[in-house]
């Protein structure tokens, strides 16, 4: 039966606007020729092998059932349940003879089955959900534009409180698809089950609390349907993964030499801070750029050499002696401990160049930021790309923009926009969720990652890292090898913060930057 096809292709990377997923279900449905019900019924027997897969021992599976096709995908469910030999039972939120459409026939089709659906009642909810082995919230999907009711609320408010197992069916009811906010409260599902394509709102990190665990039914098996039919929608950015790092560190000839494996050259280390550089040149070197320099402060010169004896470390009173020792750097990491006193600002200005390889971090997008607050090194619009990789934090993205780090935040894309235009520069915009882009690029997010980066000295490693794997980039001055090994970095980063024994390390903290440069070598491809 149609309704049995699984997709079994792997899942796509494109993030897409709840009207984006719509304009995509309408091609199925307009164009590819596949009937509206057809697809409601795909994806609720889609979410009912979810849920055995997830809970295999569940036999008294309650749906929750709204009013609009989230229910109608809810009593798909509870059929496939039935016809399982499993006890479903349906809530109706919304009486059947209320619903319209392709919702109205499975929900006949539910009934006709036999299976039991009762009409929703407030003072009985509390005992049906303890009941259940697995709460299937089919209450709202993408369609919900309004913050819910009161009554509305204390629903979702019991079943939260229920203790019980939760499926939430396309999106957990009250989260914004879009933006991953609870309007003003949402089901905090175990595991969603979302269909068609990736909501942008469901892959925030800050949605997580809500969605659980994400699986994704596009209810098609071609592939390359999919990709066409997708790129005909458009999507508002990708999902960053492991290809980028693979793309960007290829196996190494046997006769690859330190020459051809990139300079880096790290400029920091202002006076009483030489550990952000030695930070972020131990990284660039970990992850297997040729040869690192560092160019310090005098006072900071002995503590990083001392250390880590790998390291060409240059003493720099004078910023004017800066130029030769950039004379053989592929990449710069410009802004690690730097500072931000006479002698910051002077190596600043002396280490920037519109052509040249730079990652920019911390205390050199404070010291741009305050030149030009709110209009950060305006160029020409039509200008090309500078060779130029930023990694602010939210708190350094909001002084380069001239706001507040909550209104950064508050919607972190649009940030990220802004920073990309006005910098021409490629952008990595840090914190939970990192976001990756460059003005003309379909933006990249990285939606993995683990509060045990929230610690001093992880950025410092981030920078190191972009350079490192920049420097072994073929085309180092293009800035489609800046965004490339800016997407590496990030996803190694993340990678090498996981936790790797549970025995010894805590899931959510305890992680030290000098660790985590030390784990980026043993998570290389």
């Amino acid at each position: 039966m149609a309704a049995s096809i699984l997709s079994r292709m792997k899942a796509p990377l494109s993030l897409h606007t709840v009207a984006q997923v719509r304009a995509l279900e309408q091609h199925w449905i307009q164009t590819v020729g596949v009937p509206s019900f057809e697809l409601m019924s795909r994806a609720g027997v889609f979410a009912m092998r979810q849920l055995r897969s997830r809970w295999s021992a569940a036999r008294d599976v309650l749906v929750l059932a709204g009013g609009g096709n989230n229910a109608g995908d809810g009593y798909i469910l509870a059929h496939e349940a039935w016809s399982l030999g499993l006890s479903p039972r349906v809530l109706a939120l919304t009486p059947p003879q209320a619903l319209n459409g392709d919702a109205a026939r499975a929900a006949e089709q539910c009934l006709a089955a036999g299976v039991p659906v009762e009409l929703f009642d407030s003072m009985r909810l509390p005992e049906r959900l303890a009941r259940a082995d697995v709460i299937v919230d089919a209450i709202f999907g993408i369609g919900l534009q309004r913050d819910l009711s009161t009554e509305l609320c204390s629903v979702v408010q019991l079943v939260n409180a229920a203790a019980r197992p939760v499926l939430s069916i396309d999106v957990p009811s009250g989260l914004c698809a879009d933006t991953g906010a609870p309007r003003p409260c949402a089901i905090r599902a175990d595991l969603t089950v979302t269909f068609v394509a990736h909501k942008l709102g469901l892959t925030l990190i800050e949605a997580a609390p809500w969605v659980g665990s994400l699986v994704l039914g596009t209810l098609v098996d071609d592939a390359a349907l999919f990709e066409r039919s997708a790129s005909s929608v458009g999507c508002i950015a990708q999902r960053l993964d492991e290809h980028a790092l693979h793309r960007a560190l290829p196996r190494r000839s046997i006769t690859t030499h330190k020459g051809e494996a990139g300079h880096v050259v790290v400029i920091g280390g202002g006076i009483g801070m030489p550990g952000a550089a030695r930070l972020a040149a131990i990284a660039a070197l970990r992850v297997g750029a040729g040869k690192v320099t560092v160019l310090c402060h005098p006072s900071s010169a002995a503590s990083i050499a001392t250390a880590h004896p790998e390291l060409m470390v240059r003493p720099i009173e004078d910023a004017r002696a800066i130029a030769r020792h950039l004379q053989s750097a592929d990449v710069r990491v410009v802004g690690t401990g730097l500072g931000r006193d006479e002698w910051a600002s002077q190596v600043l200005d002396a280490a920037l160049d519109e052509s040249a390889a730079t990652v920019l971090d911390a205390d050199a997008l404070t010291l741009l930021a305050a030149r030009s607050p709110g209009g950060l090194l305006l160029s020409d619009r039509h200008a090309p790309i500078r060779p130029w990789v930023m990694t602010p934090h939210p708190a350094e993205a909001a002084r380069m923009l001239g706001l507040g780090t909550a209104d950064v935040q508050a919607d972190r894309l649009a940030a990220l926009a802004t920073l990309a235009a006005r910098t021409l520069a490629i952008v990595v915009l840090k914190g939970a969720g990192t976001w990756i882009g460059c003005a003309g690029q379909t933006p990249t997010l990285c939606a993995v990652g683990n509060p045990r980066l929230a610690t001093a000295g992880t950025g410092d490693v981030l920078a190191g890292t972009v350079a490192g794997i920049w420097a072994q980039q073929s085309t180092r001055a293009r800035a489609d090898s800046a965004l490339l090994a800016a997407q590496a970095a990030v996803w190694l980063h993340a990678l090498a913060a996981a936790p790797r024994e549970a025995a010894v390390a805590s899931s959510d903290r305890g992680l030290l930057a000098g660790e985590l440069a030390m784990d980026l070598a043993r998570c290389l491809p």
